[in-house]
């Protein structure tokens, strides 16, 4: 979830260069490499310590809900931003350059929320809010010409760097509470 929210600091310092296309693709081979290592590591490190996890029906009938309400939400936001580059609703809604912002962070808050609700893992919705707050956070900062790029590096760059910052915490308390059995067969 760092390496997604990770974008939206770092692309913007990378368009005036590349452009607002290539200063996002570079991020694609940059994901495989980061969710090959993942898998990795997952396999080599995670697995043998706690084993796997097969979900239950309730589990299962959950995420089966959150990947149909994220298509949903992400279609509307999609028809949205559709919308609003093509100029439709211009000046129906004067939130003083708010609306992008707004809409993204509902939308991540949205995913987040479901997310955490699918997962029972309540620091995703904690991380819903923080991306939520980016957007208007950074979007204060530029308005005030306390940051450039809206804002988003510092704003999204906080809160990639609080991602990865508790992601090592668990991954380190993980290594420090389930040690490799001592016999090989177990693993």
């Amino acid at each position: 979830m760092a390496a997604i929210v990770s974008m939206f600091a770092v692309a913007p310092l990378l368009s005036e260069t590349l452009g607002d296309f290539w200063s996002s693709a570079v991020f694609g081979p940059f994901w495989f490499v980061l969710y090959l290592v993942i898998r990795l590591v997952h396999k080599h490190v995670v697995v043998p310590r706690i084993g796997t996890v097969e979900p239950g029906s309730d589990r299962r009938r959950r995420l089966r809900q959150v990947t149909i309400a994220v298509f949903v939400v992400n279609a509307i936001a999609m028809v949205i931003g559709v919308a609003a580059a093509f100029g439709f609703w211009a000046g129906w809604l004067d939130l003083a350059g708010f609306v992008y912002p707004i809409s993204l962070g509902i939308v991540a808050l949205v995913i987040f929320s479901m997310t955490a609700y699918a997962l029972s893992v309540g620091r995703y919705a904690i991380y819903g809010l923080l991306v939520a707050a980016a957007p208007l956070v950074g979007e204060w900062l530029w308005r005030h010409d306390l940051a450039e790029h809206h804002g988003f590096p510092i704003a999204f760059g906080t809160v990639a760097l609080i991602m990865v910052a508790v992601g090592i915490s668990k991954f380190t308390a993980l290594l420090r509470n389930h040690p490799l059995p001592e016999d090989p067969a177990a693993v």
